[in-house]
């Protein structure tokens, strides 16, 4: 299970990559303008010459035709070719037409096609002059029959068609230019795409998720930023409420609120939605009737108080350390009196040894006695060990995962963390983006 998560699964790469539709769009635009304006407006036309050649007997000898001619012409069209490209045959051209360019220049418009299993030679010229570029086919053609005849003492090569200038331009293409140019852009796109999801350590699914953990999914909540508790603005919180009554109804068919009254509420690090999501779900509890306990046991970073508009002057802290009672410490939600909630308080310098005193196990076994369900909330696990404390005192533990924050890694390691203290893990919450969420 440890490297399972790593694999790429195609299906949801394809998945990703389907979102990102307008990037593959945005990217095949930009190739297929930028392939347009440079082959429309920026590229010079070009024009073919060619000039066909026969590599044969020498029409003037007579004598029968066998195998062997047709091996010794194959074998010279290499040669012939290879002459082409030399300084003697360059330099002549350059001279008989007056050419303003270099050897190498000329090199560069010339090539030479030569079909396998045939004797016959094609001389292709590429000139922004169509006529310039009839001329250089001839004038090549024409003096390497000169030099032939002077290197092996026969004619044996002759012209079969004369290069004419042909007045249609054979690049760029435009429509061709641009197709090509939208294709590599959306290639480009799906390049880049794949790089990010590679490296990409994100969690994107349920699926990943229960792959890591082993625990099946118990709800998914929506991610968002500053939102309300459910409590408030009910007429607009109606997805919400189903999305936590839908966490309850699976907590109450697994029989953990009956068997298990102390939850722990866990993430691997911060804004994963963790308070919210714990803060929310003792609401629907206590609207369903149980009385309810809501503990903030987060003393680095606490925000239960914040979510409720309580003050954090007394709390979980001053009852471990001062020895105070529960009813002075407790705080009642102003709307639900099934609801009781106790603020972490002042911050702690020595949380770990706190949180493992007697005083806070004999704290735990007393309220699991006076209420039908206590939920606590804490630091995040992989940040400091107060969680992995916590869930020894807890009954089940739930965990946090977000679609918008967690990592793999990080998930993978809180789990890992998870079992080495045996923690009874009953489900997973995901936390997910509006978008993502099944309605």
């Amino acid at each position: 299970m440890a490297d399972q998560y790593k694999d790429i699964d195609v299906i949801d790469m394809f998945k990703s990559l389907f979102k990102l539709w307008w990037l593959l769009l945005l990217f095949g635009l930009i190739g297929a303008s930028a392939s347009f304006y440079n082959a429309k407006y920026r590229l010079e036309p070009l024009y073919l010459g060619q000039t066909v050649m026969f590599i044969g007997k020498d029409p003037n000898s007579i004598g029968e035709f066998n195998y062997k001619n047709l091996q010794i012409g194959e074998s010279l069209i290499v040669d012939y070719i290879e002459l082409i490209s030399t300084r003697q045959v360059g330099n002549a051209v350059i001279e008989k037409l007056d050419l303003d360019i270099t050897l190498e220049e000329l090199n560069e418009k010339v090539s030479v096609d030569a079909m396998e299993d045939s004797r016959f030679l094609t001389i292709l010229v590429l000139d922004e002059d169509p006529y310039v570029a009839a001329d250089i086919a001839n004038a090549v053609s024409e003096i390497l029959t000169v030099r032939v005849v002077e290197l092996i003492g026969i004619k044996n090569i002759q012209i079969i068609d004369h290069a004419i200038p042909m007045l249609e331009k054979v690049s760029p293409s435009v429509a061709r230019d641009t197709v090509v140019g939208g294709f590599v852009g959306g290639v480009f796109a799906i390049m880049i795409l794949f790089i990010r999801y590679t490296l990409d350590n994100k969690i994107r699914s349920t699926e990943e998720v229960e792959a890591i953990s082993g625990v099946s999914i118990i709800g998914s909540t929506l991610y968002e930023k500053n939102v309300k508790l459910i409590t408030e603005e009910s007429d607009k919180r109606a997805l919400a409420h189903e999305q936590y009554s839908i966490i309850k109804t699976n907590l109450h068919f697994m029989e953990v609120d009956t068997k298990n009254k102390v939850f722990l509420m866990v993430s691997s690090k911060r804004n994963e939605g963790k308070s919210m999501t714990i803060s929310n779900l003792a609401l629907e509890f206590a609207e369903s009737g149980y009385s309810t306990l809501l503990i903030d046991c987060d003393f680095k970073k606490p925000s239960i108080h914040t979510l409720f508009g309580f003050k954090n002057g007394v709390g979980l802290s001053n009852l471990i350390v001062d020895n105070l009672e529960l009813p002075q410490v407790l705080e009642e939600h102003p709307f639900n009196q099934n609801l009781k909630i106790v603020t972490s308080g002042p911050m702690l310098s020595d949380s770990i040894k706190l949180l493992d005193s007697q005083t806070m196990k004999d704290f735990i076994g007393k309220v699991k006695l006076e209420y039908d369900i206590v939920l606590m909330d804490s630091s995040p696990l992989n940040l400091v060990s107060d969680a992995l404390i916590l869930s020894t005192l807890s009954d089940a533990v739930i965990c946090i995962a977000s679609t918008k924050t967690s990592k793999k890694d990080d998930f993978h390691e809180m789990f890992k963390t998870l079992r080495k203290v045996s923690s009874n893990v009953v489900g997973i919450i995901m936390t997910m983006e509006k978008n993502e969420l099944k309605t």
